[in-house]
């Protein structure tokens, strides 16, 4: 895993997902995929692991295609001892992780296909809300 942490941010070569620290006086961050909630620095640092598990076994065994065209038994097996893991840290942010994967796998696609503009109207989009 190679997630790089500032004071204002989390970010990875891994995936397309990010964290943003959104109140300087305050420990709440925003994560790409949970665009509805805030998180502790902590659970933005889970977030961030489990985008980088889900990016990680996404492209190594579901190449060619994502687990979102499998069902969700098939999926688990499919990320064998990281399903273990993906379950524990879903435990700690409050969150089903079947719907954690569909989530990050669904918003990664998109971010994927996303173009340059969208990705510089979405990094402003934040740094606007940062700014309040």
């Amino acid at each position: 895993m190679s997630i790089k942490v500032n004071r204002n941010r989390m970010w990875s070569e891994t995936t397309p997902h990010q964290a943003v620290r959104m109140y300087a006086a305050m420990d709440e961050w925003g994560v790409s995929w949970l665009p509805s909630r805030l998180l502790t620095r902590n659970q933005a640092t889970t977030a961030m692991v489990i985008a980088e598990t889900v990016s990680k076994v996404e492209s190594q065994r579901f190449p060619g295609g994502t687990s979102l065209d499998q069902p969700a038994s098939v999926r688990a097996n499919g990320y064998g001892q990281e399903w273990k893991w993906i379950e524990q840290w879903a435990d700690e942010i409050g969150l089903n992780p079947h719907q954690i994967v569909h989530d990050v796998a669904c918003d990664q696609a998109n971010r994927r296909t996303a173009s340059a503009g969208e990705q510089h109207k979405l990094a402003m989009a934040v740094d606007r809300r940062r700014s309040r």
